[in-house]
């Protein structure tokens, strides 16, 4: 019987076991997946590692392009395991802003289209906004004067409704510098003042920057030169502030710009030098063109032509080797103005001419009529007379289509919409810093009264306190005067209980006396009698009886 109960349970156990080996792996990795794993923890870490590490390369691109430019192409290669395409669009984003600092333009404009497609396909608005800025710096460099309007229309268009105010203080900047170009003064002034506003509401400096740099475009335009000083004084703080050498250079060409308007020229030539050793430094090629044609100007200012032409042949080497034709349109313009002042009409024909055909190629009628003006001046001075009639003409009716040419206001609506957004976002905030002001009234006063409240139940039960102090000295006083009778009448009880002891123990003796004597009476051989006063017996002895 044994044997076959052992035998059954030996049957049994295997397929427990079976199970046990078949359910457990399910339970324990169920229980794996519930918990992020260490590899998941790693994973997440290092996104955002990379990420915050994007960021502040954004930002040292502002003072250090080159370094910056080595780090965000390692960081482009070192994309994370499951990056998302929105990063793949920063990433791209950030190399071709980088890439325009460096004059890398081509290769800057196919990292930021790459960027634009990624960032539109995903529908990530500041990923577009950036894509379409740096494309419409790029375009300045590419001389396509149309892109680079119509880039920065994109980029304040998909920044509408996004808390990015940096990039629309970018975007609005460059809508300012576009409508200067075109001679839209009262359209450029229109943004340039909203752009103010908001930044003013942000109070963020590199936002600040942006916004004074324009207003000091506007009114250094409109010849109100110690107004826009103000505003690159202020300008030049907060790039500070923002840490921006980029920005603080810029701000240095404005004063130094400034100055020579003021007649400091000696002053405007040294922080021209100043933002120059920035740009020299930071290693930004067409910035570096751009400062040292303002050092040009100031020395031809000082009828310092020589040294200006020797700065111009500089210049032209940089923008011809990055083929640069806006800034090859201004080399040969200024070199044509310098020779005409020196007399040296033949070379500065040739230089104008030059200058002539680059408008043509940059198809900017603005350019076209600068040149075809000084084409003209050159020839009459140089009695072609025919021709410079000719050439004044055609400038003519360039001026006067250009004048009757007039762009969108769709960027003015859209900074209108932008000032209002603005406008309403303080308006609420009004509103919501007076609600908490409201309820921390309501709070306050609800605190006083509760406050109030205490003061008046403490006093209640101050009084209370008072009242049962009182009473209770005046019950101890009672006490005291009964507790010092009850002492009294314990001691004459102390002092009558002695007295009655006293008189208890001579009233003993005199029994014990008594009864001594009435023994002694009582044993007596003789008959004895006691009497009272009446001779009345009162008592006798046994003797006396015997003998009676």
């Amino acid at each position: 019987m044994t044997s076959t109960t052992q035998r059954q349970d030996y049957r049994v156990i295997p397929p427990i076991l079976l199970a046990l080996i078949l359910i457990g792996p399910l339970c324990f990795s169920r229980t794996m997946a519930a918990e992020p794993t260490l590899a998941d923890t790693v994973n997440a870490f290092s996104q955002e590692t990379w990420r915050v590490e994007a960021e502040q390369l954004r930002k040292m691109a502002l003072n250090d392009p080159r370094s910056a430019y080595e780090q965000a192409r390692q960081l482009h290669a070192e994309l994370f395991s499951g990056a998302t395409p929105v990063d793949e669009a920063r990433i791209l984003n950030l190399m071709a802003r980088i890439e325009h600092y460096l004059a890398l333009t081509e290769v800057s404009q196919i990292h930021a289209k790459a960027a634009l497609q990624l960032a539109k396909k995903y529908k990530d608005p500041v990923g577009q906004a950036e894509a379409w800025l740096t494309i419409s710096r790029n375009a300045i460099n590419l001389a396509d004067i149309d892109t680079h309007i119509t880039s920065a229309t994109q980029a304040m268009t998909v920044l509408e409704g996004v808390e990015r105010p940096d990039l629309l203080g970018e975007a609005m900047l460059q809508m300012s510098s576009a409508y200067l170009r075109l001679g839209q003064l009262s359209e450029c002034v229109a943004i340039a003042t909203q752009a103010l506003e908001i930044a003013r509401r942000v109070k963020d400096p590199l936002v600040l920057s942006y916004a004074h740099q324009g207003m000091a475009m506007v009114l250094d335009h409109s010849g109100r030169h110690k107004e826009a000083r103000e505003h690159l004084s202020q300008m030049l703080v907060n790039a500070r502030a923002a840490q921006s050498k980029l920005l603080e250079a810029m701000a240095l060409l404005g004063l130094g710009s400034i100055a020579a308007h003021l007649d400091e020229i000696h002053e405007a030539e040294q922080i021209v030098r100043d933002a120059i050793d920035i740009f020299q430094t930071a290693g930004m090629p067409f910035y570096l063109g751009h400062a040292l044609f303002q050092l040009a100007h100031k020395l031809i200012i000082q009828n310092r032509h020589r040294e200006a032409l020797k700065l111009f042949d500089e210049i032209l080497e940089i923008y011809q080797a990055h083929n640069n034709k806006i800034g090859l349109w201004w080399v040969h313009y200024y070199r044509s103005k310098t020779y005409r002042a020196l007399g040296e009409l033949t070379v500065a024909l040739v230089a104008s001419e030059r200058s002539q055909a680059l408008a043509q190629e940059i198809d900017f009628a603005l350019y076209k009529v600068k040149s075809l003006h000084q084409s003209a001046a050159i020839n009459a001075a140089l009695e072609n007379y025919s021709q410079a009639y000719k050439l004044a003409t055609e400038a003519v009716r360039l001026n006067t289509k250009l004048q009757s040419e007039k762009t969108s206001t769709e960027m003015v609506q859209l900074a209108q919409r932008y000032h209002e957004q603005s406008r309403q976002q303080q308006l609420d905030e009004l509103t919501h810093r007076n609600q908490q002001q409201q309820a921390e009234i309501r709070q306050s006063e609800l605190n006083q009264s509760w406050l109030l409240k205490t003061l008046i139940l403490t006093f209640i039960a101050l009084a209370a306190a008072a009242l049962l102090l009182l009473r209770l000295r005046q019950s101890h006083g009672l006490l005291t005067a009964t507790n010092a009778q009850l002492q009294c009448s314990r001691n004459e009880l102390q002092t009558q209980a002695g007295a009655l002891q006293s008189m208890l123990t001579t009233y003993q003796r005199a029994q014990e006396q008594i009864e001594l004597s009435a023994k002694v009476i009582e044993q007596s051989a003789e008959g004895i009698i006691i009497c009272d006063t009446h001779h009345e017996i009162l008592s006798a002895n046994n003797a006396f009886c015997e003998m009676t």
